[in-house]
């Protein structure tokens, strides 16, 4: 039973054409593909190994993060607020409360002035930094993404959303405070105020989640460095901010119920279950970032279902495919494409489409390029001339990604052997280049351009 669920699962689900299932039904399918899209992405992702890694580099950065954002809440009068927030999560130990407070403090505090003021404010960037780069890193992995922000892009980047979120979430804060004090005063004039109190009540104890939805919402979209469309994180987001917002509550609750502990603990009990916390936390966070990925992609693993373990011979047909689209885009004076475009063109999984050009790129095939406008999208186009782009330039070059280790006499003959194989196979007919196999139609013929 368990075996054909798993085969289900895993193979029929997806060789199921939406197009060849009635209305009613693509919605359930989509549904479906894109769970089982998630868990199984989440677990080959290794996502609860990463979630331990962000706990840590987390808990390292809490204070110098805090110190930060106290630093920004104290120019806009938000910080007795700030202060208020950790003791109300943190209710059942007000000494561990305090004592993060006056860390945080302390630390601000000491890189105002003094000898080491230039060091204490590169110390707190660069633990902020460090963090949103590691974070950045897992959901580019998540992605597929092999490579990062630059070092000036990051810098710029993470430092506007220091500086933003705390002004944005406090003011979101106190919009909401003064809008229900506001609203509560004037529906007591109206008729049927308790009703309207009540609405006004329930309004008011959504907006927390809603604040927590655009947050998650921002997460998946902004921080990935790759093209994540909004209505795919939109609903990621409102799923990982119901729970989180359900974890929280958890949480607070767990730390009344656990008092006990202090006697065993002391000042440190609060500390078992914020570790725990933290850790699922960021469990959930990744889920909600691989689900974004499943509903956006999902579509591009119909009738086949798997990307990763691609034979060798598999993976040269694919290269093959993307350089025959790149090469034929470039004859034809049309752009470089992206790497979504591509995917979509040859019916390819974005992440096997997003690895193989980084092993184009990395064996002198192709060249990234990056577009000036606001998306700063990834286009890729050639990085030779189109008349040595052969099937059997293309596979010399994958096969020599990597170092060389030819000491012993053994290593020269077969490696010599293998060089001449390579030279016949470079002399033989169907040897050539790939723009002209791309102007073919599948009957071998050239395409008519009329």
């Amino acid at each position: 039973m368990l075996d054909s669920l798993l085969r289900f699962c895993n193979e029929k689900l997806w060789m199921i054409r939406s197009k060849d299932v009635p209305p009613y039904v693509r919605l359930p399918l989509s549904c479906a593909r894109i769970l089982v899209l998630t868990i199984r992405r989440f677990i080959q992702n290794e996502c609860t190994v990463k979630a331990a890694s962000l706990t840590f580099y987390t808990l390292f950065s809490v204070v110098p993060i805090l110190a930060l954002v106290f630093g920004v809440t104290q120019g806009l009068g938000f910080a007795r607020n700030l202060e208020m927030k950790i003791r109300e999560v943190m209710v059942s130990y007000p000494e561990a409360a305090e004592k993060i407070i006056y860390f945080a403090d302390s630390l601000l505090q000491k890189t105002r002035g003094g000898v080491v003021a230039g060091f204490g404010v590169a110390l707190l960037l660069w633990s902020a930094i460090k963090l949103l780069s590691n974070i950045e890193n897992t959901l580019n992995d998540i992605w597929g993404v092999k490579r990062g922000r630059s070092f000036a892009r990051r810098l710029a980047d993470y430092l506007t959303i220091l500086i933003l979120c705390p002004v944005l979430l406090f003011t979101a804060a106190g919009g909401i405070v003064f809008t229900a004090t506001r609203a509560s005063g004037l529906t007591e004039k109206l008729p049927f105020s308790e009703i309207f109190n009540t609405l006004l009540q329930f309004g008011t104890g959504l907006l927390p989640l809603l604040v927590t939805w655009v947050v998650f919402t921002f997460i998946y979209t902004a921080i990935p460095n790759t093209k994540v469309r909004f209505f795919a994180a939109l609903p990621a987001g409102f799923l990982t901010a119901i729970a989180y917002t359900a974890l929280q509550s958890v949480y607070i609750f767990a730390q009344y119920t656990t008092t006990q502990l202090n006697a065993i603990y002391g000042s440190f009990a609060a500390l078992p279950l914020f570790l725990i916390w933290l850790n699922l936390s960021w469990i959930l966070i990744l889920a909600g970032a691989q689900l974004t990925f499943s509903i956006q992609n999902v579509n591009e693993y119909e009738m086949e279902p798997v990307d990763d373990g691609l034979s060798q011979t598999q993976k040269y047909v694919y290269c093959l495919e993307i350089l025959s689209a790149i090469t034929r885009s470039f004859a034809e004076c049309k752009g470089p494409l992206s790497d979504e475009q591509i995917s979509l063109l040859l019916e390819i999984p974005i992440r096997t489409v997003r690895r193989l050009l980084f092993e184009l790129i990395t064996g002198g095939i192709l060249a990234e390029v990056v577009s000036r406008d606001a998306s700063s999208t990834h286009f890729y186009q050639v990085a030779v001339p189109l008349e040595k782009i052969t099937p059997a330039f293309v596979i010399r070059s994958l096969e020599e990604i990597g170092g060389k280790r030819l000491q012993t006499e053994a290593d020269r003959k077969y490696a010599g052997l293998l060089e001449e194989i390579r030279r016949q196979i470079d002399q033989r007919p169907g040897n050539r280049p790939l723009v002209e196999f791309a102007a073919e139609t599948p009957d071998g013929k050239k395409e008519s351009r009329d």
